[in-house]
C-alpha cells in the first residue's frame, strides 16, 4: 500500500480568532486522526478495489505495480515475501498456492 506523506496542515488547526491577534492554535486530534485515515487506504478498501476484476486483469495490475515499485526503488524481493506472509493468513490453501506462484513470477521479473 502506498503511504501518503502529505504535509499540509489544512484542517488541523482551529484558529478561532479573526482579529489578527497572535494566539496559539488549538489542535483537534480527532479531526487529525480522521484526516489521516481518509488519506491511507485500508485493507478493506484495497480488497474492494480489486474484487470486481478478472484474474487476468488482477495479474496485469499486480505486475504493473511490481514493475513500478522496482523502478522507483520501493519494492524488492524481501517486500514481496513480506506481502505473501501477511496476506496468506487470509487465503484458502488454493489461493495461497496461486499467490505463491505469482510472487515467484514477480521475483523473476
Amino acid at each position: 500500500m502506498k503511504k501518503n506523506n502529505n504535509s499540509s496542515n489544512q484542517g488541523f488547526y482551529n484558529w478561532g480568532n479573526s482579529s489578527g491577534a497572535n494566539t496559539t492554535p488549538n489542535f483537534d486530534f480527532s479531526q487529525m486522526a480522521q484526516n489521516q485515515d481518509a488519506q491511507q487506504p485500508t485493507l478493506e478498501s484495497e480488497i474492494n478495489k480489486y474484487s470486481h476484476m478478472s484474474e487476468e486483469r488482477l495479474m496485469q495490475e499486480m505486475f504493473a505495480l511490481v514493475n513500478a515499485g522496482r523502478q522507483n526503488g520501493t519494492l524488492d524481493n524481501a517486500k514481496l515475501e513480506e506481502f505473501f506472509n501477511s496476506a496468506s493468513c487470509m487465503l484458502s490453501s488454493e489461493q495461497i498456492v496461486k499467490l505463491r506462484s505469482l510472487i515467484d513470477m514477480a521475483k523473476q521479473s
